[in-house]
């Protein structure tokens, strides 16, 4: 896998247009035209001022931003407004990200939607409970840097752009 601390944004490969489907998306990109064209994002922590600088980045980056503070948010959340790619904790209070991931797995709506792992904890069955999951990255929180997060949710979208 990796070294303890070692920052990987290649840790999952890419994933092909087998694992799209109707839906998330595709709803989502409505979703981002209905709000004035820019691609929609959620963060998804449950550490106040960590998700605020992610969502500060990421608006500076030209993203429209929506957050959860736990996986149970984020789910009502997802009812209201679908993202096009979604920014994840694994450890959260009231409703982890690994569950969170399972619950959106059921969501026909939004199972497709692009998922970046952002941990503290990059445990092996963690990772390999969230790569079976879809997550396309794996970010470690410890040794990333803010504008190869926001380079990496370019590169996402662009790449499921592509896939459209």
């Amino acid at each position: 896998m990796f070294a303890q601390g070692q920052f990987s944004t290649t840790l999952f490969p890419s994933r092909g247009p087998g694992l799209r489907g109707a839906g998330g998306r595709d709803a989502a990109a409505r979703n981002a035209l209905a709000l004035g064209g820019a691609p929609r994002v959620m963060v998804i922590e449950d550490v106040q001022n960590f998700r605020e600088l992610v969502g500060t980045i990421l608006k500076h980056n030209g993203f429209q931003v929506t957050s959860a503070s736990n996986g149970r948010e984020a789910l009502l959340a997802l009812d209201i407004c679908l993202p096009e790619l979604i920014i994840l904790d694994i450890e959260m209070p009231e409703l982890d990200g690994l569950t969170f991931l399972e619950a959106l797995h059921r969501n026909t709506l939004a199972r497709n939607i692009p998922v970046i792992l952002l941990t503290a904890h990059p445990k092996r069955e963690y990772i390999e409970r969230a790569a079976a999951l879809g997550v396309r990255q794996c970010l470690v929180k410890a040794n990333f840097n803010l504008k190869e997060l926001a380079a990496c949710v370019k590169s996402i979208l662009d790449l499921e752009k592509d896939i459209d």
